[in-house]
């Protein structure tokens, strides 16, 4: 009998695959309707890249939205106070404006760890982060960085917080010439310029990059001692090889404010995979916890080069009106039993493709030679 997966999309498949991962490391299956009320995605527009909303109003007057978020509603469903960390996954479909296009249903898979964080609680989900790559089977890279470390430096160098989006942007362009202007127009002292320079031109492996900053303050210190930390433990553990340092990885400042990173599979044209250290989101909620953890949009792997099948069939089986139908479902039985498909015809058709035709002689299919 043919695996329940082979017959299922590349993505179908792999979120199963993701599910079965997390659960392992207890991890529960989150479930939410389609529909949430609008007001909880209208009042975190940022976190969700201040995107349109497909909208409608129920029987009831309520204005709802048609989810384009999954993390808004786990935090939603918390208690206030967490006495425990909690360990949540979902398999759901997300509906986003696509740039220049319009709304498109995604397949989102993907984890959050909500509670008292520890350095463990980290790096466990930068692990799964980096597994869930892995199990793509594409050649990949998981970009970390860090906003408490940028936040630090700007704030060691006195940059005003209404310049903090333009100091972020130039990261983001990995734009030094830029940088060096508003570093020479806002006076910024010697070390402070050559700090946020090194926040573009510093990235690859950690050991190369995190040991070419010098701490302007015991916040930033702090954040470079937990990257070290971060990255010395994946390092430990072997899952180290296809993890970068990338400043210019980043997100919105209003939610995020630790660790954040972004996976990317060769083939596709950006990030597939995208999470971080949320504390400020689950506050802005009401929650007296710290979050962390990552979302995968699996309708993205339609980029990757689709394998052609050389066949439609493995086995083309010909019979004709004096075979017996009962012989026939035998014959499907023994093929399908060794893993091989097969199509049924009393003619050859004469655009389906086949590996070998089989024809009914004396109760038995025989290989036509």
């Amino acid at each position: 009998m043919c695996d329940i997966t082979e017959a299922l999309k590349r993505d179908e498949s792999l979120s199963f695959e993701l599910r079965a991962l997390y659960n392992k490391y207890g991890y529960k299956l989150f479930k939410m309707s389609k529909f949430e009320a609008y007001d909880l995605y209208a009042q975190n527009k940022e976190f969700l890249g201040g995107e349109n909303m497909i909208t409608f109003t129920d029987n009831k007057g309520t204005l709802l939205a048609l989810k384009p978020d999954v993390t808004l509603s786990i935090i939603k469903s918390l208690p206030n106070d967490l006495s425990e960390v909690q360990k949540i996954c979902y398999n759901e479909n997300v509906y986003r404006q696509q740039k220049g296009a319009g709304f498109k249903e995604i397949l989102q898979t993907g984890l959050e760890c909500v509670g008292e964080i520890d350095l463990y609680h980290t790096v466990e989900v930068l692990s799964l982060a980096e597994m869930s790559l892995k199990k793509i089977g594409a050649p990949y890279v998981l970009e970390i960085s860090h906003m408490g470390l940028i936040l630090a430096a700007m704030e060691a160098c006195e940059i005003d917080k209404r310049d903090y989006d333009e100091v972020l942007g130039y990261i983001k362009a990995k734009n030094q010439g830029q940088m060096r202007a508003f570093c020479q127009r806002e006076k910024i002292f010697a070390q402070g310029s050559k700090t946020l320079l090194t926040f573009i031109t510093a990235f690859g492996q950690w050991q190369k990059v995190v040991n070419q900053f010098v701490p302007l303050n015991a916040k930033m210190a702090e954040a470079i001692d937990e990257l070290k930390n971060i990255c010395q433990i994946l390092s430990t553990v072997g899952i180290d090889k296809n993890i970068r340092l990338d400043f210019s990885c980043l997100n919105d400042l209003n939610y995020y404010n630790g660790i954040i990173f972004q996976g990317f599979i060769q083939g596709v044209p950006h990030h597939i995979l995208s999470g971080g250290r949320y504390d400020q989101l689950a506050q802005k909620m009401g929650k007296n916890c710290g979050a962390i953890g990552f979302a995968i949009s699996l309708n993205e792997l339609d980029y990757l080069a689709k394998e052609k099948e050389k066949y439609d069939v493995d086995v083309l089986l010909i019979y004709d009106e004096t075979t017996d139908p009962a012989d026939i479902l035998k014959a499907i039985a023994d093929f399908t039993q060794n893993k091989e498909s097969v199509s049924v015809q009393k003619n050859i058709p004469a655009k389906l493709k086949y590996r070998t035709v089989y024809t009914m002689k004396n109760g038995e299919a025989k290989k036509y030679e």
